[in-house]
């Protein structure tokens, strides 16, 4: 796989993410991900000037998840199951 996705300068290109998450719909996720991609000219800046960009997935969580606005839509049957 890595042979089929390899650049000269950025070695594999491949890489798969495992998201854990507590009540963040898919679209929050997707959203977070993208605006955390280089643009065009931020890749051509060089790793020095990427060392000095904001982390984008800082601290932004807050504790306790409960307090979240996004509504648990799932049934008791499948909260009961996850246990």
């Amino acid at each position: 796989m890595a042979s089929l996705h390899w650049n000269p300068r950025f070695g594999d290109r491949a890489q798969e993410l495992v998201v854990v998450t507590h009540r963040t719909s898919p679209d929050e996720i997707t959203s977070a991900l993208t605006a955390a991609l280089l643009t065009d000219n931020e890749l051509s800046a060089g790793p020095d000037a990427w060392a000095r960009y904001p982390d984008p997935f800082g601290d932004w969580h807050t504790d306790p998840c409960e307090d979240s606005d996004i509504t648990d839509s799932r049934t008791d049957a499948a909260r009961k199951e996850e246990k």
